[in-house]
């Protein structure tokens, strides 16, 4: 007993703390997915409404307020940059600024295993009738292993969590189009002849489609 023993517990013992360790990483490869969907959520609504930004919370009180001089109406904005009010590019850094500092602030665990974040990445991409709003993150874990079974003590593991949310407001989108057909079928001179040739254009590329 003592010589089996001394073969089958410390296999046992290896195997227990690879499960530990194993099932520590993908925890904490869930939280981080959970919070580059929440940024994702988050950024795609900020990017559809600048308005967002704009609310000035009390956080004390749990309450938010908002100047409504702040607030802009852009007609046809879907036409020329799919929807978008807000500055893209100042919601993406500060998403991918403060995605970024969540992962590296790290969630070490009793084993002291933490993701090691390599890029953060918030895009938007504009479409004529809608935007997509992606959040991407490149991390990974080493896993401890015996060095003489492996150079260096330890096993690199990679990951990459993504999300996409869509950026639209239909409601603009449909008025917009309403006011287009109002004054198509109002006949209303140059405009009628510039908005007859914008549907000629958009038939022709629609023929085009397979």
């Amino acid at each position: 007993m003592l010589v089996e023993a001394t073969f089958i517990y410390p296999v046992v013992f290896a195997i227990l703390a690879f499960l530990l360790f194993v099932g520590d990483m993908f925890y904490q490869r869930a939280w981080i997915e959970a919070a580059v969907l929440r940024y994702s959520i988050e950024g795609g609504a900020e990017v559809g409404n600048s308005a967002l930004s704009k609310i000035d919370i009390d956080e004390a009180a749990g309450t938010g307020a908002l100047d409504p001089a702040l607030i802009e109406n852009r007609p046809y904005r879907f036409i020329s940059n799919g929807g978008t009010d807000g500055d893209v590019g100042t919601t993406a850094a500060e998403n991918s600024a403060a995605l970024e500092a969540e992962v590296s602030g790290g969630r070490a665990s009793f084993f002291g295993l933490v993701p090691n974040l390599e890029a953060v990445e918030a895009t938007y991409e504009s479409s004529l009738f809608y935007g997509s709003y992606w959040v991407r993150a490149d991390y990974g874990f080493q896993l401890p292993v015996a060095g003489y079974i492996v150079p260096g003590g330890g096993v690199d593991v990679d990951f990459t969590a993504s999300s996409v949310s869509t950026v639209t407001s239909m409601g603009e989108f449909v008025r917009n189009v309403d006011f287009l057909d109002d004054a198509y079928r109002s006949k209303v001179g140059a405009e009628r002849e510039t908005i007859a040739r914008l549907a000629d254009a958009v038939n022709e590329f629609l023929d085009l489609l397979p």
